[in-house]
């Protein structure tokens, strides 16, 4: 009996130990299948928010192609001819000569002139008109801004800025000579995704500066 109960308690010292080295086992085996579940959370929980985050950058980030962007067939132009105000639609228009578009108000129209240059005329004097050049990407606006004040001056000598509150333009530089009746206006748009020459040609009784500005504003790039 002593013998057995020496065995006994052998073999129950013997299980203790193997039970605790089970049960140690086990809640290793736990903890490191929490920590595997942890981290399986957290990695999801990560790519759930970085694919939140490209989705929201998506939508957010605007359309920086602007001439890629699809343009209304039509709109509203408020303008002055010899000081008078007016509002009319204007109509988007192609050029097949250039690449752009710009929206034409109804008493003028668009034609080709020679290999990157347009002509925007008044219908009822084809004198009345401006010349469109879409000017490179790349453009020297230095060389640019000499050339056309040496090709007004080539007009007349009294080349000067326009300071008429009502021809203003943003981000433009316009200068102008006037010879006897007639006004040459040079308008260099300076829109890094259009730069555009303007070369207005106007008289004092048909003074149509203004709304050949208004129509220069929407040129854009087109592909």
């Amino acid at each position: 009996m002593g013998k057995l109960k020496f065995m006994l308690l052998g073999f129950s010292i013997i299980g203790l130990l193997l039970s605790g080295c089970g049960t140690e086992a086990n809640e290793n085996a736990k903890e490191e299948k929490k920590e595997v579940n942890t981290e399986e959370k957290e990695d999801t929980s990560s790519n759930n928010q970085n694919e939140e985050t490209t989705e929201e950058n998506n939508e957010q980030e605007p359309n920086k192609d602007e001439s890629t962007a699809v343009r209304l067939m039509e709109q509203n132009l408020r303008y002055q001819v010899n000081g008078g105000e007016q509002q009319e639609t204007a109509f988007l228009v192609n050029s097949s000569n250039q690449n752009f578009s710009l929206y034409v108000l109804p008493n003028y129209e668009l034609t080709a002139e020679e290999p990157g240059k347009d002509i925007l005329k008044f219908k009822s004097d084809a004198g009345v008109n401006a010349r469109i050049e879409l000017l490179p990407d790349n453009v020297n606006w230095a060389e640019t801004e000499e050339n056309t004040r040496n090709q007004l001056k080539a007009i007349g000598d009294d080349v000067k800025p326009v300071t008429e509150p009502g021809l203003k333009m943003d981000n433009a530089i316009l200068e102008e000579v006037t010879v006897g009746d007639e006004k040459v206006t040079s308008v260099l748009i300076k829109n890094p995704k259009a730069p555009v020459r303007m070369t207005i040609f106007t008289t004092s009784s048909a003074d149509h500066r203004k709304a050949f500005i208004e129509m220069g504003k929407t040129i854009l790039k087109t592909k």
